[in-house]
């Protein structure tokens, strides 16, 4: 859906929430259950998590696809890397095949 309502941004990067956010949506329309919200409580950050994103990632951490840093953070914003990136797809598609 873009970025906003007049901004698609294709060649942007993009963040570790709006990525949760992507595939969340994939894990919803395949027919996973939404997540309950406690997911976010291990993550020091979560109120930096923007309210729009919250179920998804929610529902990435609770299906494993997603985890947070090795100092108990999410960082929702910092944009994701090739590595972060290949594991949330993998772990994607181990869950959906």
């Amino acid at each position: 859906s873009g970025r906003s309502a007049t901004v698609f941004d294709p060649n942007g990067n993009i963040t570790r929430e709006e990525m949760a956010t992507i595939i969340g949506k994939v894990l919803t329309q395949k027919g996973k259950e939404k997540a309950n919200g406690n997911e976010l409580e291990k993550f020091s950050d979560k109120t930096n998590i923007a309210p729009w994103a919250d179920d998804n990632v929610s529902l990435c951490v609770k299906e494993g696809i997603i985890s947070g840093m090795p100092d108990n953070t999410f960082m929702p914003k910092q944009e994701a890397n090739r590595a972060q990136s290949v594991v949330m797809l993998y772990n994607l598609y181990k869950s959906i095949k």
